[in-house]
């Protein structure tokens, strides 16, 4: 498209002479050349010429991007008011929990934990879901979805038992990170520790995980010390974990410190207390260099 020359346009000749006037005039001096280099490099205000575009064309480009801004603006606005409607929409309301996959927690448990009965499941916040069924204790893994428009389905991969903590005269499944499952009716496990302090327990709470491993190994080595050999454990706060002997009536071995050591010297700190008269009724090898027996 030509170039037009707006009215009062300075033509480009005169503009040249111009500039070579003034740098025939400024020059001698640093000073002067740098107001000549200003000069040539600043358009000269009376040069308005333009490139032009047609009316038409503008109008046409101005007309599209409106549109695009609009059509966009309408877009935003029904996305909005589709999810305002889905979060708030009583149709879209869970009524129905159900849970797949427990075996110890019972189902009304789990819903109630979950906390989702009546929200919207777009405004449901899964993670939180998860985070208070998990809080459960029993539950290793919990996955949430739904079922529109209705049902939240809440899948459960709960902890396995390995041991029995009994409170006399209750039995209790405990995973292995010291997690009470359930209570159970029968010893089927075979490590079984007794609590000689009585305290309660209950569904989710978390024993020390550090006893249990400790009473297998000594179940597992019992046999070859004493015959018959104890299928149980005692444990208390105060002396640890404890073996009934059924002659002598308690060998106190502590905590697991040092463990190795004291399932070393039982065997002959064992035929010393049965050699010795009276017969003592207690065994100490909490410290194994130093037993003692009374």
């Amino acid at each position: 498209m030509p170039k037009r020359r707006a009215s009062g346009a300075v033509p480009a000749a005169k503009r040249r002479s111009n500039a070579a006037s003034k740098r025939r005039f400024f020059d001698g001096s640093p000073t002067a050349r740098l107001r000549t280099d200003v000069a040539d490099a600043i358009d000269d205000p009376l040069d308005d010429t333009v490139d032009e575009e047609p009316d038409d064309d503008l109008d046409e480009r101005l007309a599209a991007r409106v549109l695009s801004r609009l059509l966009y603006l309408l877009l935003s606005l029904a996305v909005l008011a589709v999810a305002v409607y889905l979060q708030n929409s009583p149709t879209l309301r869970i009524r129905h929990v159900e849970v797949v996959g427990a075996h110890y927690l019972s189902p009304d448990t789990v819903a109630r934990a979950a906390q989702v009965e009546g929200q919207s499941p777009f405004a449901v916040a899964s993670p939180a879901v998860t985070d208070r069924v998990l809080a459960l204790g029993v539950p290793e893994h919990v996955t949430v979805f739904y079922h529109l428009p209705d049902t939240a389905v809440i899948s459960l991969a709960e902890k396995q038992p390995a041991y029995i903590w009994k409170v006399d005269p209750d039995l209790y499944l405990v995973a292995d990170d010291g997690t009470v499952l359930a209570t159970t009716t029968s010893q089927t496990l075979p490590t079984v520790v007794v609590d000689l302090d009585h305290q309660p327990v209950a569904v989710g709470q978390k024993l020390d995980p550090t006893i249990f491993p400790q009473a297998r190994t000594v179940l597992q080595v019992l046999p070859q010390i004493i015959s018959p050999a104890p299928t149980y454990l005692l444990h208390s706060r105060d002396q640890g974990l404890i073996i009934p002997t059924g002659v002598i009536a308690e060998v106190a071995l502590g905590d697991g410190d040092n463990l190795d050591a004291k399932l070393t010297v039982l065997r002959p700190v064992l035929q010393a207390a049965l050699a010795a008269r009276p017969l003592p009724r207690y065994v100490d090898l909490r410290v194994p260099g130093h037993p003692y027996f009374r």
